[in-house]
């Protein structure tokens, strides 16, 4: 007598996975000490989501029930039989809540532990297929066990040794799996040894980035052997061809003026005005024999005279004129072409000496 029970009902409504509530009315479900007691027990409840509370009512309707108990499982203690229903409702939520937190029925552990251990046995004999297919099993039949979900990729990574990328993004969820259903021992074992593996992942990937930058720059090294900045010469190459083009631009005009014909209007102009003059102030018969004479005269002077004269000085001079153009042209041109294929060295130097540096950033970056 006198005993303080309050810290004994909590301690049982804190280790119950199950709490049966029993009432014939209503009043009675919502007396203040009952109330109590199962309100706790549903908080706990939200916290704890493998508690159930089961709901017995006898003499009454099921609606005039708390409606608190409206989502569960409730027995009529009216019917025949209640008793083994009751029991078996909850025998069920005690092995539901058992399985979620890894702890099978005796048979049922005997018969995962074998397949398990089979499974470690095929693995030690190299028969992977078979450790596999036994993981494989475990997972469907026992999929609260973690040994299943976790010995899968333990196969596929030949022991956590196979450092694969796509391999480890297909392993990523039964590895998840594995750690949500073991419990807290197993799940930081888990957790270490795949953090283990991803770190080597990464370092292999790292070592075969940094490889594959290396072998690049040699490659660009490799481009630009016995290469050199050639800014320099460009720019020597340049005053060159604007020093031929400075004489081009002087030869040019007096080419022009040599290939021209001589001009023989004015004297023709000039035979003509003095023809007039003689018809005008002589007569006009007078004049038309002058005229004949005169351009006679004029024609038989330009063609033996003047165009003799331009063919044994102009022409020579012109051909002279006209071969130092061309030379002097031919000459820069190739400059210019030098130029160009200067300019493509000195391009793909460039890009080659900047890939080069950017893959000693990266490279350095990727070494820390």
């Amino acid at each position: 007598m006198g005993q303080e029970y309050e810290p004994y009902i909590y301690a049982a409504l804190m280790s119950a996975t199950v709490m049966i509530v029993l009432g014939t009315k209503t009043e009675y479900y919502n007396s203040t000490w009952v109330k109590n007691e199962w309100s706790r027990f549903l908080e706990l409840k939200k916290e704890n989501k493998n508690k159930t509370l089961i709901a017995c009512f006898k003499n009454m309707s099921p609606y005039e029930m708390p409606m608190e108990f409206s989502a569960f499982q409730s027995f009529d203690l009216n019917k025949i039989g209640y008793v083994e229903y009751l029991v078996e409702g909850v025998n069920r939520v005690i092995q539901n809540s058992k399985r979620k937190n890894g702890i099978l029925p005796n048979e049922e552990t005997s018969e995962v532990n074998r397949l398990a251990a089979n499974a470690e046995t095929f693995m030690r004999l190299n028969e992977a297929q078979k450790a596999y297919e036994l993981y494989i099993e475990m997972q469907n039949r026992y999929p609260e066990d973690y040994r299943g979900w976790w010995g899968v990729p333990y196969v596929q990574s030949e022991r956590l040794t196979r450092l694969d990328n796509e391999l480890a993004s297909e392993m990523q969820n039964m590895v998840q799996h594995a750690i949500t259903v073991a419990n807290p021992d197993k799940a930081k074992m888990i957790q270490e040894e795949w953090k283990d593996y991803i770190r080597r992942l990464q370092e292999q990937n790292k070592r075969l980035k940094i490889s594959e930058a290396e072998e690049e720059k040699n490659n660009y090294q490799n481009q630009i052997a016995g290469y050199s900045d050639v800014s320099l010469e460009i720019s020597q190459k340049r005053e060159q061809a604007d020093m031929l083009q400075l004489q081009l631009n002087e030869l040019k005009p007096n080419i022009e003026k040599l290939s021209k014909p001589h001009d023989f209007r004015l004297s023709f102009i000039a035979c003509i005005v003095w023809v007039l003059y003689i018809c005008v102030t002589e007569n006009i018969m007078d004049g038309v024999f002058t005229g004949v004479v005169i351009f006679s005269l004029w024609g038989i002077f330009y063609r033996g005279v003047v165009w003799r004269i331009e063919s044994l000085t102009k022409k020579p001079m012109l051909r002279k004129k006209q071969k130092e153009y061309d030379d002097i042209a031919l000459k820069k041109q190739e400059i210019e072409s030098c130029i160009a294929d200067l300019g493509k060295q000195k391009y793909t130097y460039e890009t080659c000496v900047n890939k080069i540096r950017e893959l000693e950033d990266y490279i350095q970056e990727l070494r820390g």
